[in-house]
C-alpha cells in the first residue's frame, strides 16, 4: 500500500512539473503572438562573432511593425546606415547617401543590390522567435525571464540567419557551399510584462567552416521591444512612389 502510494505521488509530481513545462512554454508563444497582432518596435544590438564572413557580429537594428504589415527597418554597420520600407513583396530602399529605389529597381543599382537581398530574406524578430521557441523543450522561469537551451538545429538557423549569408548580405550567393557548422549550442532568454514579449538573447556558440577555415563563434544577439500596439510608421514620399 505505502509503495503504491509512493509510485502515485511521484506520478502525480512528474505529471505536474510536465503540466508547469508547458504553461511556461505556452505563456511565451502567447507573448510572441500578443506582438506579432499589435504592431511593435524593436532595438537589435549583436555583439561577437568572427569576421564577415563567418557571421558577423556588432552592428545595430531598429525597426517598426504596424500589424497590417508594413515594416521599416534602418540597419547600421561601421559608417553605412541602410534603411528600407516593406509591405508584402513590395518595398523601397535607401542605401547611404543615395536616392530611394523600389526593390524591383535596386537589381539594377549596385549601391541598392545586396540591400535588397537583405530586405527581400528579412525575417521580423517575431517570426524567428516564434520559429525558435516552437523547437524548444522547456522553459525555466525565474520572475518574469523565461530561460530555455536551443536545440542544435536551432542553433545552426540562427547562426547562419545572423550573418550575410543568412540574410542575403555581402557574402550572399546562391550558388556558394553553405557552412558546415560543429559543437553547436545555445541558449534563450525572453523577458514578458503584461502578456507581451519585452526582450529577448539568443547566445549561440560553435565552430563555423567556410572554405576550409574553422572559425569559433560565441555571439549573443539582444533584441529588446517596446511602443505595443501604437507603433506608426511614417513613410517618406519619396518612397511612397517607390512601394506603390
Amino acid at each position: 500500500m505505502l509503495k503504491n502510494a509512493l509510485v502515485a505521488t511521484v506520478l502525480v509530481m512528474f505529471g505536474s512539473a510536465a503540466l508547469a513545462c508547458a504553461a511556461e512554454k505556452d505563456d511565451v508563444q502567447a507573448a510572441v503572438k500578443k506582438l506579432s497582432d499589435s504592431g511593435y518596435s524593436w532595438k537589435q544590438t549583436t555583439e561577437g562573432g568572427a569576421g564577415a564572413a563567418a557571421g558577423r557580429g556588432g552592428g545595430a537594428v531598429e525597426g517598426k511593425f504596424q500589424a497590417d504589415g508594413l515594416t521599416w527597418v534602418s540597419r547600421t554597420g561601421g559608417n553605412n546606415t541602410t534603411v528600407f520600407i516593406i509591405k508584402g513583396d513590395k518595398g523601397a530602399i535607401k542605401a547611404g547617401d543615395a536616392d530611394w529605389v523600389s526593390l524591383d529597381d535596386a537589381q539594377n543599382d549596385q549601391a541598392a543590390q545586396r540591400a535588397a537581398r537583405g530586405a527581400k530574406s528579412f525575417k521580423l524578430p517575431t517570426v524567428q522567435a516564434a520559429t525558435t521557441i516552437d523547437g524548444v523543450k522547456e522553459f525555466a522561469k525565474a520572475d518574469d525571464a523565461y530561460s530555455a537551451d536551443l536545440s542544435e538545429e536551432a542553433v545552426k538557423q540562427l547562426m547562419t540567419f545572423g550573418g550575410g549569408r543568412g540574410r542575403g548580405g555581402a557574402n550572399a550567393n546562391a550558388n556558394a557551399t553553405p557552412p558546415q557548422i560543429t559543437n553547436a549550442k545555445g541558449t534563450v532568454k525572453v523577458w514578458l510584462k503584461d502578456g507581451a514579449l519585452t526582450k529577448i538573447v539568443y547566445n549561440v556558440q560553435g565552430t563555423i567552416s567556410i572554405n576550409g577555415q574553422d572559425r569559433d563563434i560565441n555571439r549573443t544577439t539582444t533584441t529588446e521591444f517596446s511602443d505595443v500596439g501604437t507603433t506608426k510608421i511614417d513613410v517618406p514620399a519619396e518612397a511612397k512612389t517607390k512601394i506603390g
